[in-house]
């Protein structure tokens, strides 16, 4: 039989009352190895980028606040790949 592995990248921190952020969409710029962008509930949107990882055994990460409600989803453009849309309410 086959096996399988799982490698958690990125988990949303505990806000205050212990609970954590809901993680709504994600999107990959193109090519290998490419950045991922995670919609967060609390307005945020967090990059992953493998390729900035120190020592690439790592990921990059930057966190930042887009809006003021819930992210539903980000896309990072085809043509300019390190332009990225989001949309919220």
């Amino acid at each position: 039989g086959g096996s399988s592995a799982f490698v958690e990248l990125y988990r949303a921190p505990e806000d205050p009352d212990g609970d954590y952020a809901m993680l709504h969409a994600l999107s990959r710029t193109a090519g290998e190895g490419g950045a991922l962008a995670v919609c967060r509930t609390d307005g945020l949107v967090t990059l992953l980028d493998p390729r900035a990882a120190p020592g690439g055994g790592g990921t990059g990460v930057h966190t930042q606040r887009v809006h003021e409600k819930k992210v539903f989803s980000a896309d990072f453009s085809a043509a300019k790949p390190h332009l990225l849309a989001t949309a919220s309410l």
